[in-house]
């Protein structure tokens, strides 16, 4: 059976608030300001230039509840326009679970109305997860902050996605690092704590994250950079209260925590919290590079 919860711990971490107008301080992220804007060198400067640049981090990406790899893409496409600049491939995933479509005639019933019809209706076209918290009704979500809804220590189809995971590895890539957004946050909190892959993960990105019940909370801090996106100030993230997102934080020695002002979402605004989240995820990619590879 799962432990019982922990009382949410406050992380000693470093935070850029939204309205901050400067990047993370230069001991806290390892990549200056002048990588993000260098322009790529030509002929033999560019040969020269790649045998000097270590290889590119690869960043396994992982959406929230409900979306997709194509959905999930869109939604970070100026992270991503950004990571061709400070060497870092995003890899896309898409959850093992397929989400039955919510009826449009009875939300409470799934199969109310036909699959296609409902799919229709309300746009829950090849929507994923990671993981179910209800293995009899997978579009089943209300449970997903109590941890004592996992009477058998492990949440519902984790290993099958894990199964996916592993075979993404093995022909994309090794993965030195992992973003999640919300369920994906989750998914990455186990990855970084269980260490699965062949080559273990470096640093992880969790956006709108909370804390893996599956995981027993009075386990020491996982030993791995991280970067974690809140948002506190303007509008409240309604999905994932702040406390449970610190919960998250504080699984993590030394985390960064940038706030921001948009609420459940993985684009960040505004645009000096965005230079702040990139620079961080680089500087720990850069931090994190086996340069012998």
């Amino acid at each position: 059976p799962a432990a019982p919860a922990a009382a949410v711990r406050s992380p000693e971490s470093r935070v850029v608030a939204a309205g901050a107008a400067q990047t993370p301080h230069a001991d806290d992220v390892a990549a200056p300001k002048q990588q993000l804007a260098r322009r790529a060198p030509r002929g033999a400067a560019a040969a020269a230039h790649r045998k000097q640049r270590p290889p590119p981090s690869k960043l396994l990406m992982l959406h929230g509840w409900g979306q997709n790899s194509h959905v999930f893409r869109g939604r970070t496409k100026d992270f991503v326009k950004e990571c061709s600049k400070v060497n870092i491939v995003p890899v896309f995933a898409d959850g093992s679970v397929r989400l039955p479509p919510l009826p449009a005639a009875q939300p409470d019933a799934i199969d109310a109305v036909p699959v296609a019809a409902a799919a229709k209706a309300t746009g829950r076209d090849n929507a994923r997860a990671w993981f179910v918290y209800n293995a009899d009704n997978h579009n089943d979500f209300s449970s997903y902050l109590d941890p004592a809804t996992l009477p058998s220590g492990s949440y519902a189809e984790w290993e099958t996605t894990l199964d996916v995971l592993k075979t993404l590895e093995e022909t994309s890539g090794p993965f030195d690092g992992v973003l999640g957004f919300s369920q994906g946050a989750v998914a990455a909190h186990i990855l970084l704590a269980t260490q699965p892959f062949a080559q273990p993960l470096k640093y992880g990105v969790l956006m709108s994250g909370f804390r893996a019940k599956m995981l027993d909370p009075r386990a020491p801090a996982i030993a791995v950079p991280t970067v974690h996106t809140s948002s506190t100030s303007e509008k409240v993230d309604s999905s994932v209260p702040p406390e449970h997102q610190a919960e998250l934080a504080g699984c993590f020695e030394g985390p960064i925590m940038i706030e921001h002002v948009k609420g459940h979402v993985a684009a960040l605004a505004p645009k000096p919290v965005f230079r702040a989240f990139v620079a961080a995820v680089a500087g720990m990619a850069t931090s994190t590079a086996d340069p012998h590879e």
